[in-house]
């Protein structure tokens, strides 16, 4: 039976939309972070801005106020859902360790037959050339992967981020490679991003591109059935006749149930006979 990968997702995130919007295991929190801008815009829109429409009539600042107070919020809204719904840079997850890296201990073995095979096991660090330096990289259990450079594993969320900064609990969501650009702050001693001019600063807020989610989580994936076996039981009877050919088809739960069932009903038929 096909189920979508989103179904099948070991990580702890929420999915909605048939896993176009992807949350955070802590995405209620979302509920007090939009009470926490709301709450003061309305105050402020009810009470100050309000009074300031006929505080100057003439040039009409009181709605010019009012009307950039409700554009910025509805702003930071976006960005918040932006951020709080997307994929924060997930790395895909491994089915099973690589075994292009599995190397076998010598000095550990296990007893196989008459002889002694090494324990195989999986490097904890490797190193990888990036930009023509060589960078180690760490294993990860949980996602049976080498985390790229600047990845790290989330334990909130369970997944393995490139890019990661932290997990931030007031928008639910990983701050990773595809979110970092709407949570940006100060530049801290850092080279500042917006000294660009007003016209390219904007372009780079509105109009430049994000990177693709590496995961598709509305694909399908077809999960394994059931084993069936087929298996063939030859019973012979006491007078030397022909024998008989059992085929069963039967899960693997009760296949030797039934088989036993059965001969035990034919040897009591012919026992009668």
């Amino acid at each position: 039976m096909a189920r979508r990968v989103y179904h099948v997702w070991k990580g702890r995130n929420i999915f909605f939309c048939k896993g176009r919007l992807i949350f955070g295991p802590d995405a209620k929190s979302l509920i007090i972070t939009l009470l926490l801008i709301l709450v003061p815009v309305v105050i402020f829109c009810t009470n100050v801005a309000r009074n300031l429409l006929h505080e100057f009539p003439t040039y009409n600042t009181g709605y010019v106020i009012l009307v950039v107070t409700i554009l910025f919020t509805i702003y930071v809204l976006v960005l918040l859902f932006l951020t709080s719904a997307r994929d924060p840079g997930i790395v895909p997850r491994n089915l099973h360790p690589p075994e292009e890296e599995i190397c076998y201990d010598p000095s550990t073995s296990v007893d196989v037959g008459e002889g002694h095979t090494p324990t195989p096991r999986l490097p904890r660090t490797k190193e990888v050339t990036v930009n023509g330096f060589s960078v180690k990289v760490k294993y990860c259990d949980t996602c049976m992967i080498y985390r790229p450079p600047r990845c790290s594993h989330c334990s909130v969320c369970d997944n393995c981020v490139e890019r990661f900064d932290h997990h931030c609990p007031w928008v639910g969501q990983c701050i990773g490679l595809t979110t970092y650009e709407n949570f940006r702050y100060g530049a801290a001693n850092r080279h500042n991003v917006y000294d660009q001019g007003c016209l390219r600063n904007f372009l780079e807020v509105f109009c430049t591109k994000t990177n693709p989610s590496r995961n598709n989580f509305q694909a399908y994936v077809q999960e394994e059935m059931p084993m069936r076996i087929t298996r063939e039981v030859k019973i012979d009877d006491s007078e030397g006749d022909s024998r008989t050919k059992v085929q069963d088809n039967l899960e693997i739960d009760n296949d030797l149930l039934k088989i036993s069932q059965r001969r035990d009903a034919v040897e009591a038929v012919n026992s009668r006979s």
